[in-house]
């Protein structure tokens, strides 16, 4: 026989993870838009609208939050990566799917990736912090390598340094984006950038000219 559930404890439950998404929702709006050093939890758990008790009950201390507000940003946007390169047929396509999904982060939500710089810049020093950092780069350029063999129906030498180096260009369009007081274009540096990708891909599949796009 089956234990029949406590209907408080079920709520509880329930009420504790609203709770928790709550709380990495306040604290990466507010990290991403005034710095991690610049936000207090009072403030996270204001925004939130919890108890400080919670905020400890489910991440230990502001460390242990930021480290899990990463992780969560990062997730996502791996998971917006690696869907990408399901949406068509044609390994060309598919390719610009991918290449669109990061156009449409820069454009769409510039605070996460701007998140990222932010933590390394004012948390460097903090070992779980950083190791958080580091999971979602390797995620990261995970994502995009499977993205592209999908793609192309093929594993290819040397795409972890492709990887490596579009998530480096992209991470500069950001710093050149938010260096300038106006709004950037995007369209020139998306066709150079979909152009060296494709360039890349096409001399890994002994294309030189990159004409598989």
């Amino acid at each position: 026989m089956s234990e029949s559930r406590n209907p408080g404890q079920h709520a509880a439950t329930a009420q504790g993870e609203r709770n928790r998404r709550a709380i990495l929702e306040a604290a990466t709006t507010l990290f991403a838009s005034q710095g991690v050093a610049a936000t207090g939890i009072d403030a996270v758990c204001k925004r939130a609208g919890v108890a400080k008790t919670a905020l400890y009950w489910h991440f230990g201390s502001k460390e242990g939050l930021l480290a899990q507000v990463v992780e969560s940003v990062g997730s996502s946007w791996v998971e917006e990566i690696r869907k990408s390169a399901f949406l068509a047929d044609d390994p060309a396509e598919r390719l610009d799917r991918l290449i669109e999904s990061w156009r449409a982060l820069l454009e769409e939500q510039p605070h996460l990736l701007r998140l990222f710089l932010v933590v390394l810049l004012e948390r460097s020093e903090s070992a779980e912090t950083r190791d958080a950092l580091k999971r979602v780069w390797a995620q990261a350029e995970r994502a995009l390598i499977e993205g592209i063999e999908t793609s192309i129906g093929a594993p290819l030498p040397g795409l972890d340094q492709l990887a490596h180096t579009m998530l480096m260009l992209l991470y500069g369009m950001l710093v050149k984006s938010l260096l300038e007081p106006e709004p950037v274009d995007l369209e020139p540096f998306f066709e150079e950038f979909r152009h060296t990708v494709l360039l890349a891909v096409g001399q890994r599949l002994g294309d030189p000219e990159g004409t598989t796009g």
